[in-house]
Order: structure tokens, then sequence, then C-alpha cells
């Protein structure tokens, strides 16, 4: 075990003398500084005789340049048509029927009650319920708050990605015959 430690070492510290040999070859091998004169004869330059003329250049016209048009994406516009708000309906089976100015990638919705809604919130897929086109839910009686998150291809990149609408409603079945 002793011998296998001694080698190690020995090949360590070889190594490590390998690699500050050669970093130093390299940096005195790529600065190039000279250490002796040069021999080389200048020769005298020749002046002319006559001053020469300038000949005038053409000015350069800036070309002009088309102007870079940034496109803002429209947020998309969100509107639930059914259930209403603040309304009361008299059955529990409830059409959930929404419409959106562009294609749609995916829509959740969320049944809540007396919670906050904001972004921060609907970004928690945990508290979202993933649904495609409209549906029809199948709720108990009392109030209801609805939360409906939509995300469009033109809102994709914008700065509001999401469009969401909460609608508050009432099932009220206690007079249906």
């Amino acid at each position: 075990m002793k011998k296998l430690m001694v080698i190690f070492a020995i090949l360590l510290i070889g190594t490590i003398l390998g690699i500050v040999a050669f970093s130093n070859y390299y940096l005195m091998k790529s600065s190039k500084i000279p250490t002796q004169e040069s021999n080389v004869t200048h020769t005298p330059t020749i002046q002319p005789t006559s001053n020469p003329t300038a000949t005038p250049q053409p000015t350069l016209k800036p070309t002009p340049t088309t102007p870079t048009t940034t496109v803002i994406p429209k947020p998309s516009i969100l509107r639930i048509i059914s259930p209403i708000n603040n309304a009361t309906y008299k059955t529990n089976t409830i059409e959930l029927i929404y419409t959106i100015n562009s294609k749609v990638l995916w829509s959740y919705y969320d049944l809540v009650s007396n919670r906050y809604e904001n972004i921060d919130y609907i970004m928690k897929p945990d508290n979202m319920i993933p649904f495609s086109g409209n549906i029809t839910l199948n709720l108990s009686e009392g109030p209801h708050k609805i939360t409906v998150a939509v995300q469009t291809e033109e809102s994709r990149f914008s700065s509001v990605p999401i469009a969401y609408q909460t609608i508050d409603f009432i099932i009220d079945t206690t007079n249906v015959p």
C-alpha cells in the first residue's frame, strides 16, 4: 500500500513539473521578444523631387436604411359566454363556453371559493384543471367562482401571455320541481 502511495506521489509530482515546464516553454516561444539586433542594412528612402497633387475623392453619402419594425403581439381577448357573472342557475349542469380571438395553445379552469385570483396563482399548474374547447360542468349547490385561463399563439410572447377571467355565480336548485 505504501509503495502505491509513493508511486502515485512521484507520478503526481512529475505531472505537475511537466505541466509547469511546458507552460514556461509555450510562454517563452509565444512572446517572441527579440534578443539580438538584426544585421539588416537600411536603404535610404528616395523623396520625389516634385510636389504630388492630391486627387479629390468623392464624398460618401449615407445610404438610406429601412427602419426596423417591431411587431408587438396583441393580447388575446377572452370572453366567457357561459356561465354569466353574478347569475343564479336552477340546475347543477353548467356549460362552460368561451370565445377567444386567436388559436388556443392550452386552456385551464379552476373552481374556487372566496380565493383571491391573480396571475401568480394561475401560473401554478397544480391549481388548474386542463380542458379543451367548451365543456359541461356538474356542480354542487351554492356559490361558485370559476377562473378560466387561456394561452394563445398570438399572446405567447407578449408581456401578458395568459388571458384569464373570473366569473362568480350561484347554483340554487331549492325551488326546482
